[in-house]
């Protein structure tokens, strides 16, 4: 199944790769309006309730952009993104009941570093090295980021799983365009497409 979707070791490296730079470029927060109202859509969602019931994250006191009121009831927007999310959500639901959401993301993040160093090492044929190399690399960024890190709150967990959506799908993105190049070309010209679109 893992080859039916990645192609090869490498289409599973262009994959990796692309997350650790989409992750490492990542910062959470609220920036365009309409992110309120998917977010709490999502949130009530999670909770088992289609309508928003009760605004999670606010822009404003009263109304939110992008709800909309349909018979009394507010709706959000994008559900189809707020379902994609729900895993994502349940599982930094589940993960922050023992740690705090900072140290989560950190650890995620390096834990896809090594992964992708590994990978990179099979594709090379260098996988002691690379794995080597990739293990002090997570531990380093992993030491960076509990020292550095702002901390993010536990409710900030419906945003969250949204943008790690938006992370997953620039990975999905470079993985297509690696594997539509590599049948159209080769697979180099696949890495040099999935590695423009992720720049």
């Amino acid at each position: 199944v893992g080859w039916s979707v990645f192609g090869d070791s490498l289409g599973l490296a262009v994959f990796l790769v692309a997350l650790v730079l989409a992750a490492g470029t990542w910062q959470v927060g609220l920036f365009i309006t309409d992110t309120y109202a998917v977010a709490n859509g999502l949130v009530n969602l999670a909770g088992g309730h289609f309508t928003v019931d009760r605004i999670h994250y606010s822009l404003t006191l009263g109304s939110q952009p992008g709800l909309h009121v349909v018979d009394g009831r507010l709706y959000a927007r994008n559900y189809g993104q707020a379902v994609a999310a729900l895993p994502v959500y349940y599982t930094l639901e589940g993960l922050t009941a023992v740690a705090r959401l900072e140290l989560v993301l950190a650890a995620a993040w390096s834990l896809l570093v090594l992964a992708a160093a590994r990978q990179v090492g099979v594709v090379l044929g260098r996988r002691r090295p690379f794995q080597f190399a990739g293990s002090l690399a997570a531990l380093a960024l992993f030491g960076a980021s509990v020292t550095l890190a702002s901390p993010v709150e536990a409710d900030m967990a419906g945003l969250v799983a949204l943008q790690a959506l938006s992370v997953v799908a620039a990975g999905v993105v470079a993985l297509a365009l690696y594997r539509l190049c590599g049948r159209v070309a080769d697979r180099r010209a696949g890495v040099v497409a999935a590695v423009g679109v992720v720049v």
